[in-house]
């Protein structure tokens, strides 16, 4: 994102609501781990993440590019703390130091894949030799379901009991969203997309009221999201860790969980 892109982004999260940010189960994973540790480098600036880790009066450290970014987020946290804040580029984290956790909620999705490698190099630069780097991850899991139409998306949106949850993350999986050739899908396609339904009479004026709350202001924010299939992203990801954990949410209450999981790695 650009420099007003990353300003507008901050100003619209106290607006969103989850998948774009962590919900109460997934922030009950991150504690499990926060909990265990002392010294923590967020990747980002989260403000769920960080209430979790003051409130566990750990050393928090985070890393973003974009100061605005850090100073709007900061207005969100409950739980206030002393932090050493790096204002830098996450393929090259301005320290020598080393962390025992390392957290992120999905940041490598918003780093383009070209410099993956670059990113996860330097993730594990700044890991101690015995810490973990504990991120949501998402990817593409259903090759087939990649290619349904939005009529037939449509229809099975009936069968989650019309969860507008299951329209984003379908959405977002699918050819009418991801550009096979860039990795990439966003936000605002996802939200674009939904309008069409509405327009066909294929969703409630409620249930579109609703999509426009949960994403409409993220949407503003020209969120893209880089993703590969599960599979490809598991070995970029072995090529520098060992996968210790992937941890699904069990019985998830919306869909999201099944292609976001936790990945637990370790040098």
């Amino acid at each position: 994102m650009t420099q007003k892109n990353y300003s507008r982004f901050a100003d619209k999260w106290k607006h969103a609501a989850h998948p774009a940010r962590p919900c109460k189960e997934e922030l009950q994973v991150f504690e499990k781990f926060i909990k265990e540790h002392k010294k923590v480098l967020i990747l980002g600036a989260t403000p769920e993440l960080r209430d979790l880790c003051h409130k566990y009066n750990l050393q928090v450290s985070l890393c973003d590019i974009n100061p605005v970014m850090i100073k709007e987020m900061s207005k969100l946290i409950k739980h206030k703390g002393k932090e050493r804040i790096y204002i830098g580029n996450w393929l090259k984290i301005p320290t020598d130091d080393t962390f025992d956790l390392i957290l992120a909620e999905q940041s490598m999705n918003i780093v383009p894949i070209k410099d993956w490698d670059a990113f996860l190099k330097e993730v594990k630069r700044v890991l101690h030799s015995k810490g973990e780097f504990v991120s949501t991850i998402s990817s593409l899991r259903d090759k087939k379901g990649h290619a349904k139409s939005l009529l037939e998306i449509a229809k099975e949106y009936n069968q989650y009991n019309r969860s507008v949850l299951y329209l984003h993350d379908r959405f977002i999986h699918t050819k009418h969203n991801y550009n096979k050739k860039t990795k990439v899908a966003t936000i605002a396609k996802d939200v674009e997309l939904c309008t069409k339904l509405y327009k066909q009479g294929l969703i409630t004026k409620k249930e579109y009221a609703l999509i426009q709350k949960k994403w409409g202001s993220i949407a503003k924010g020209n969120l893209v999201l880089y993703l590969l299939f599960q599979k490809e992203l598991e070995k970029k990801l072995k090529k520098y860790f060992l996968i210790n954990n992937s941890i699904v949410l069990p019985k998830a209450k919306d869909h999201t969980h099944k292609y976001k999981p936790f990945y637990v790695l370790k040098i």
